[in-house]
Order: C-alpha cells, then structure tokens, then sequence
C-alpha cells in the first residue's frame, strides 16, 4: 500500500521511517493560494497538492514510526484546515504518478502543438518529485 524508506533518526535519537501515499481529497474544486496556505499551516509541509482529472490528492512524504501513524496524522493535520477540505480516499505509492502520466497522454493526444511543453512540464514534476525523496 505505501513504501518506506531507510530508517532516519529524529531529534530524540529515535528511528523512524519515511512512508510515502497520497491522501485523496475532497472540497477542492481547484489549487489556490489559499488552499496551498491552509494545508501548509494545517502541517502538511511533506506533502505536493495536485489534481488530476478535477480530483485534488495530496502525495506524502511522511516520516513516522508506523504506516498507520503516517497515515492518520496525514489526515489529522489536512482535516484541521478552515476550508471544509476533507479525506476521501487513502492512494498507495505509484498511483498518482501513473494517473498524472495517463493524463498528460491524453492531453498530448489532444493537443499536439503542445506536446513538447506537456514534456516539459512533466520532466519538471518528477525533478521535483526526486528531489523530495533521493533516496527512492
């Protein structure tokens, strides 16, 4: 369902792991500012927000002693926003990445002219995604 990564130490000296999943979301209708700002502030700073196909998820990075407590402080911190955004939905690892895929496919069939900027953008996203997790 979600991977993890080698064991990293906290500030106490304890080990913990690295568990990556998305989060799918609900009451987005589109990224803002404002919704960027409010799950920032509601703790979600190991997160990157997308949407995909008009459903906004939520792809973690999260260091935790368990999956499961990864998961539910992931949900804790989203649910605390003042926007009425809420979890829908837990996505393992890959998912995301391959509904991302899917549509850029789509959209390059649909608009060919485009085909080298859609490239463009999608090599930038995942510079962004290695960047976040080098040692995946």
């Amino acid at each position: 369902m979600a991977t993890a990564s080698p064991k990293s130490q906290d500030s106490a000296g304890a080990h913990r792991e690295t568990y990556s999943f998305a989060l799918t979301l609900s009451g987005v209708q589109e990224i803002s500012e404002a919704v960027e700002q409010s799950l920032y502030e509601c703790g979600c700073d190991d997160a990157l927000l997308s949407t995909c196909d008009g459903q906004a998820s939520l792809a973690f990075d999260r260091e935790a002693d368990s999956l499961v407590e990864a998961i539910r402080s992931a949900i804790a911190d989203v649910e605390k926003n003042k926007l009425g955004i809420k979890v829908v939905q837990v996505v393992p690892p890959g998912e995301n990445i391959i509904n991302a895929v899917n549509a850029l496919l789509i959209l390059r069939g649909r608009t060919p002219e485009l085909s080298s900027e859609i490239e463009a953008l999608f090599n930038k996203w995942v510079e962004h995604r290695q960047a976040r997790a080098p040692d995946r």
